[in-house]
């Protein structure tokens, strides 16, 4: 019977060997469980912090985006002043011009009717 206890002994104590290597590996699916479910917390949370980051510069852009165009249009409109001003001054030059013209072409004529008056007979 001594070989039957020993061999019982043999799978007592294989039996715990077992055992104490399954809790060993148990503790070790939990922890390694533990730490992919902090990975994916971690994770999660940089990337709300990402979005909101993302959405803090879209609106900054949306702000600076709104601000260029006011911009624009002030620039629009001082550019369309400062070109009706323009059209104004030549209009205003191209009115002298002419009244410059018709005095010179008055006067050509009235030079003419003088000399023609004053030619010999």
């Amino acid at each position: 019977m001594s070989t039957s206890e020993e061999r019982i002994n043999d799978l007592q104590r294989h039996s715990a060997v077992q055992d104490a290597r399954i809790s060993n590996l148990e503790t070790k699916f939990e922890m390694f469980m533990q730490s992919i479910q902090e990975n994916n917390e971690r994770r999660a949370a940089e990337m709300q912090d990402f979005k909101n980051e993302m959405r803090q510069q879209n609106q900054m852009r949306a702000a600076e985006n709104a601000e260029i165009r006011n911009e624009i249009r002030e620039i629009n409109k001082a550019t369309d002043a400062k070109i009706a001003e323009i059209r104004t001054t030549v209009d205003g030059m191209g009115k002298h011009v002419r009244n410059l013209t018709y005095t010179s072409i008055a006067a050509i004529a009235a030079m003419v009717i003088t000399v023609m008056l004053n030619l010999p007979k």
